[in-house]
C-alpha cells in the first residue's frame, strides 16, 4: 500500500470514529493493519474502534498495548490502554495507564477529569477527591471533574459538599446520564426521594440507562415504605426466623449439656469432673455457633 492511499484510509477511519461509525472504522483499521502492522496510529485506530463496540475490552487492550510498545511516549495510546483495561476490569493496569497518559500529556485537563471519574468510581475516595480537586482547579467548567468530586465526597459521607459539587456538574451538563445517576444515588441516600424522582424519569428515557432507572425506582419505593413504617413506630428490619430446625437444634444442645452435667454429678473424682465440665462447655459453645 503506497503512502498516499494509506493516509487517505487513515483519514477516513478517523472520520468514521468521530461520526460514531465504529464498524466502518474497524473495517478500515483491519485493512490498514494488514498493510502497516507496525504503525502505532493504525493500532490505536483499531483499539478505539473495538472500544466503541460491545467487546469485553480484551482485544482493544491488546491493540492499545501494541501501540504503546511501538510509541512508548504516545499519551493517546496509553489513554486507550487505560480505557480498555477499565472495560476489562483490570483496574490496577487502568490506573497505571491513566497516570502515564497524564504524565506524557503534561496533565491535560480533559484527561485529568476522566482520570478523576475513574478514581471516584473504582478506587479509594480520598485519593479520588485529591485528583478530582486537581481536575476542578485545572478546568472549572468540566462537568466530569465536578461529578467526580461529588461522588468522592459522597463516599466520604460529606453529603452537603457532595450535593453542591453534583449540582455544579448538573448546571454544566444537565443531560449527562452519569451526573444524573450520581445525583440520584446521593439524593436517595439522603432520603430525598421526591427530588430524585424527576432525574429517574429522565434516565429512564436514555438508551442504556433504563436498567439503572428501574433499580432506582425500586430503591425509592423501598425507602418510602421504610420511612412510613418508622414514622408509625414499626421496626422495618426483618425478624429473626425461629423455625423448627432452630428449635430442634437448641433442644439437642440442651439435652447434651444436661446429660454431661448429670455425668458430672455422678462422678466424685475432680479430674473426671473437670474433663466432663470442659466437654460440656465446648460442646455447648460449638452448637451455639453452628445453629444460632
Amino acid at each position: 500500500m503506497d503512502s498516499t492511499h494509506a493516509r487517505k484510509l487513515i483519514r477516513q477511519a478517523l472520520e468514521a470514529l468521530e461520526e460514531g461509525a465504529h464498524v466502518r472504522a474497524l473495517a478500515l483499521g483491519d485493512q490498514l493493519t494488514q498493510a502497516m502492522p507496525n504503525d502505532a496510529q493504525v493500532r490505536a485506530i483499531r483499539a478505539e474502534a473495538l472500544l466503541a463496540g460491545d467487546s469485553s475490552g480484551d482485544e482493544a487492550l491488546e491493540e492499545a498495548r501494541t501501540a504503546t510498545r511501538l510509541e512508548p511516549f504516545n499519551f493517546h495510546a496509553h489513554l486507550l490502554v487505560a480505557r480498555a483495561a477499565w472495560k476489562a476490569e483490570r483496574l490496577t493496569l487502568a490506573q497505571q495507564s491513566y497516570e502515564r497518559a497524564l504524565e506524557y500529556s503534561g496533565r491535560m485537563p480533559e484527561l485529568l477529569s476522566e482520570y478523576a471519574w475513574f478514581m471516584a468510581q473504582e478506587r479509594g475516595p480520598r485519593p479520588a477527591e485529591e485528583i478530582a480537586s486537581e481536575a476542578v482547579d485545572a478546568d472549572e467548567e468540566s462537568a466530569t471533574a465536578w461529578a467526580a468530586l461529588g461522588v468522592a465526597r459522597h463516599r466520604l459521607h460529606r453529603y452537603r459538599e457532595a450535593e453542591d459539587a453534583l449540582r455544579r456538574a448538573m448546571d454544566l451538563a444537565p443531560d449527562d446520564p452519569r451526573v444524573q445517576a450520581a445525583m440520584v444515588v446521593l439524593l436517595q441516600d439522603q432520603r430525598k426521594t421526591d427530588q430524585a424522582a424527576p432525574l429517574i424519569d429522565s434516565l429512564s428515557r436514555i438508551p442504556g440507562a433504563e436498567e439503572f432507572a428501574a433499580a432506582a425506582r425500586r430503591e425509592g419505593k423501598r425507602r418510602q415504605v421504610e420511612s412510613m413504617l418508622l414514622e408509625r413506630g414499626v421496626d422495618p428490619s426483618p425478624a429473626k426466623p425461629h423455625n423448627a430446625w432452630r428449635i430442634a437444634a437448641w433442644l439437642t444442645m440442651t439435652s447434651i449439656v444436661v446429660g454431661l452435667m448429670t455425668v458430672i454429678a455422678l462422678v466424685s473424682q475432680p479430674g473426671p469432673m473437670f474433663v466432663a465440665l470442659l466437654i460440656a462447655v465446648l460442646v455447648g459453645w460449638w452448637l451455639r455457633g453452628w445453629f444460632d
